[in-house]
């Protein structure tokens, strides 16, 4: 008999997998959408921003919309923050600080801690909408159409995380909640799958360079031996 914890690490693993070769894809870029509607898609096309929404969603269906009102506050006030500093950040990607944010808050739904402090919540909520602005803001975009876009992601972030928050609260048998618990630890788990691949991906290219740069230099001096040769056999 295989083990429930076997079961979720396979299915994590497997997400983790599409995930990462969605998040290899332009970064969650759709050829032919633009304006308004790529903005709206952004947040479900990047895994990391589609982790970290949907873990913030499930945390705050669980603590009820009452106790989540200040995280949800501040999540509107990152994003908006987040999309308007993006120009002064230089544009940077923030996958990494999603991930890590996704793999801490879907690990506190897996094990329904119900003490975790309200402003420490709201902070955490506040930190992942500006990650989220800033990693999504339309850095090839000016003036209006920058604005058109940026709006669509904004809109489509926060809609996210309420439409997963009511559906969570609205939940009344007690194996559903079981079922919001187990989600939660897959999205740990992807999450943690995802950032290993991910800084995989990136290692083995300093060896390679290291090791190109080798083969460079051997080749260099056997060729100056090659060169050399001959002017050590003349008398």
């Amino acid at each position: 008999m295989s083990r429930p914890g076997g079961h979720i690490w396979r299915g994590a693993a497997a997400c983790a997998l599409l995930l990462f070769s969605l998040a290899a894809s332009a970064h969650g870029d759709v050829r032919g959408v633009k304006g308004f509607y790529a903005g709206v898609l952004h947040p479900f096309l990047a895994p990391a921003h589609f982790m970290a929404l949907v873990a913030l969603g499930l945390l705050i269906g669980q603590r009820g919309m009452a106790a989540g009102r200040d995280a949800i506050l501040t999540l509107v006030f990152g994003l908006f923050a987040g999309l308007l500093a993006s120009s002064a950040f230089g544009y940077p990607e923030t996958d990494s600080i999603l991930l890590g944010l996704a793999t801490l808050l879907g690990l506190i739904v897996a094990i329904a801690l119900q003490r975790l402090p309200g402003l420490l919540l709201a902070a955490v909520s506040g930190a992942l909408g500006m990650a989220i602005g800033v990693g999504s803001a339309p850095d090839r975009l000016q003036g209006m159409a920058w604005w058109i876009m940026a709006g669509g992601t904004f809109l489509s972030a926060f809609f996210c995380v309420m439409v997963i928050t009511i559906g969570v609260e609205s939940l009344r048998k007690a194996w559903m909640h079981i079922g919001v618990r187990v989600l939660g630890s897959w999205l740990t788990a992807a999450a943690l799958l995802v950032l290993a691949l991910s800084f995989a991906k990136h290692a083995p290219q300093t060896t390679d360079s290291r090791a190109g740069n080798g083969n460079n230099a051997l080749r260099a001096s056997v060729n100056a031996g090659v060169i050399a040769g001959p002017d050590r056999l003349r008398p």
